[in-house]
């Protein structure tokens, strides 16, 4: 999880110092006129109650008011929008700012009870400008701010030792996604039954696992629409993400796929597993290549099999949470209990 002084340092923890230090000085300020007599006007808030922790028993709608204005100054952050990975070429969604309801704050301070702890009322933001705007492009990875990775599998063979992944995912309480050859769900329907009754995302990889790239227009969009309208039929749910088959898709390709209403998903991280390279090379991989919003390639091979039990606890270990991909590119997904987006980008923990 990136702290707030881990990424900000100095600075950050004397600014936070200061918000903290000028909401006393306001609290008490208050606090000490309503001792020596100085009479407020209008409803007081009720003994003993705290808004993030501060105490506020006693103020009147004014000065509830200031301190309310002075830690929404603190919190409120702007949403950031969907762009353009100049790495790769790849689009990024943006991420959901936050912005405090002032008046609902104070109402709900000034209507509770004694000894009651209150917080701010805040409310999620979109960004302007999310991935539909660049919905030519494919998806390599989340955005970098988000501490999480999405474990997918493409899938067109592989029967047992997709099996024993299904029951190592079970077993660790992971969820991933899943993108089936439409050809091999057809032959494997209770397979595809058992992806769905793990909760797990279930996506297209094709219908025929065919070169999109040596295709002509007409055939490329057979490919997509049937590969994504048979995992349909068989989970009883509608995706609109797919895994170009070979990972090979180009400009045209894109093209077809938006005029489908169908985003391509490739990978930050690939093991290259296909190849067989040994369980503690694949395991290596995903350590090296490994980043936030990271998007891992994996299929059913044996040696995958083996060594997912360490790649999930090693992505664990780090702090790092599990998520299908359309988890890890949904902005409006709500934020992570105690994080916020800053506007550079990233994630950062709330003060306390």
């Amino acid at each position: 999880m990136l702290g707030l002084c881990s990424r900000r340092g100095r600075p950050a923890r004397v600014a936070v110092a200061l918000v903290s230090f000028a909401v006393c000085v306001l609290v008490l300020s208050v606090a000490g006129c309503v001792g020596n007599g100085v009479r407020s006007s209008g409803p007081l808030v009720r003994p003993a109650v705290t808004l993030e922790g501060h105490e506020v028993g006693g103020l009147d709608q004014a000065a509830l008011h200031q301190l309310v204005l002075a830690l929404a100054k603190d919190r409120d952050i702007k949403p950031i929008n969907a762009a353009v990975d100049p790495r790769d070429q790849s689009a990024v969604p943006g991420l959901p700012g936050l912005r405090v309801d002032v008046a609902a704050t104070e109402k709900a301070v000034m209507t509770a009870r004694s000894r009651q702890a209150v917080s701010l009322v805040a409310a999620q933001v979109p960004p302007g400008a999310g991935l539909d705007r660049f919905a030519d492009l494919p998806v390599r990875h989340g955005h970098r701010a988000r501490r999480e990775v999405a474990l997918t599998f493409n899938v067109a063979w592989g029967e047992e030792p997709l099996a024993e992944i299904l029951l190592t995912l079970e077993r660790l309480k992971v969820r991933a996604t899943f993108f089936l050859v439409g050809t091999w769900a057809e032959g494997h329907p209770d397979l595809v039954a058992a992806i769905v009754e793990g909760g797990h995302e279930v996506s297209s990889h094709g219908y025929a696992h065919r070169h999109i790239t040596k295709l002509s227009a007409e055939q490329i969009a057979t490919e997509i629409r049937r590969g994504a309208e048979t995992v349909a039929r068989m989970t009883g749910s509608q995706s609109r993400i797919f895994s170009p088959p070979y990972g090979e898709i180009d400009g045209r390709g894109l093209d077809v796929a938006a005029q489908l209403g169908m985003r391509a998903i490739l990978w930050s991280a690939d093991t290259v597993d296909w190849m067989r390279p040994g369980v503690g090379t694949i395991v290596e991989r995903v350590k090296k290549r490994l980043s936030n919003g990271g998007i891992v390639l994996m299929h059913p091979v044996d040696q995958t099999a083996q060594a997912l039990p360490q790649v999930i606890e090693y992505l664990t270990g780090q702090g790092y949470r599990l998520v299908t991909v359309s988890e890890l590119i949904d902005e409006s997904r709500p934020l992570a209990p105690g994080e916020r987006a800053s506007t550079s980008g990233f994630f950062r923990r709330a003060p306390r």
